[in-house]
């Protein structure tokens, strides 16, 4: 029979081993939270739609090139050439209809509105298709 200090440590160890599981499950959904994904039609962040577009639409076609092409830079010309007409950079990323608050973040144009940079790595991990 163990005595009551040897109860008193086994319990300690198996609390500070179940807390430990517990932060580690934690961080592990804490990183794919903020995970971006596009799959053709819908925009989602950790797994959660946040804009839904509609086949063959110039979004559908905007978000599967800057998808294709992340954390590159991207002119204008390009842009206008998945859309298949002329575009000002600042208003066709307006129009994916992406909260502001999550937009400014992933999004960077430079240039005088010439070239835009796709980055959804910053709100996790890589964003994938």
């Amino acid at each position: 029979m163990l005595t009551i200090e040897a109860r008193l440590t086994l319990f300690f160890i198996v609390c500070i081993i179940e807390v430990m599981f517990l932060l580690s499950i934690m961080i592990i959904n804490l990183k794919s939270i903020n995970v971006i994904s596009f799959d053709g039609n819908h925009m989602r962040i950790g797994g959660e739609i946040v804009v839904t577009v509609r086949l063959g639409s110039g979004n559908q076609r905007l978000l599967s090139y800057l998808f294709e092409n992340q954390d590159t830079p991207i002119s204008v010309e390009e842009v206008e050439k998945a859309l298949g007409k002329p575009c000002y950079l600042s208003k066709v990323i307006d129009n994916l209809r992406i909260p502001k608050h999550i937009s400014k973040r992933i999004f960077h144009i430079s240039d005088g509105n010439k070239t835009v940079i796709f980055s959804p790595a910053v709100l996790g991990k890589k964003a994938s298709k």
